[in-house]
């Protein structure tokens, strides 16, 4: 309270749906015009995959590359694999995530509401926070280039002047 008043901000919510981030989290939090309090996820809405590109791969990464989904709710050994397609790719660093990148990615139609099966064998869909690995598929190497990498290397490290 202040002078006899309570200092309370009302926030209404764009749409319902489910909650998954809190950035506000302590009372008496101090906010500003602008800042980001919360993170909802629509009813409704497609969902999509946010993923975090170490900055050693961004230069990989490309808008409409596939990307395999990997979640901890259903491990890809026993429930198969999920994909999607990258729809974004952050031009800048995240400061509060160890200077990775954001991506987004949109998830193959039917991926989000199949789901993995559950234990009596019905289908449980996809949930928003829900979390796992992600892996872009930058491109394709025969098995031949496996073997001759090494001798290329060589190749490359006898020819270096020194």
């Amino acid at each position: 309270k202040a002078g006899g008043r309570t200092n309370v901000l009302g926030v209404d919510a764009p749409c319902d749906g489910t909650l998954t981030t809190l950035h506000a989290r302590n009372r008496g939090a101090v906010v500003h015009e602008g800042d980001l309090l919360a993170e909802i996820v629509c009813t409704g809405t497609a969902l999509q995959a946010e993923l975090r590109l170490p900055q050693r791969g961004l230069a990989l990464v490309r808008a409409g590359q596939a990307v395999k989904l990997m979640y901890d709710a259903f491990p890809y050994q026993r429930y198969g694999l999920r994909y999607a397609t990258v729809q974004w790719v952050s031009p800048s660093s995240s400061p509060t995530q160890d200077g990775t990148f954001r991506a987004f990615a949109t998830l193959q139609t039917g991926d989000a509401s199949a789901g993995g099966v559950g234990p009596d064998g019905t289908r449980t869909p996809l949930a928003p926070g829900m979390a796992g690995r992600a892996a872009v598929l930058v491109g394709r190497r025969s098995l031949l280039s496996y073997a001759v990498e090494p001798i290329r290397q060589m190749r490359e490290n006898l020819s270096v002047p020194k």
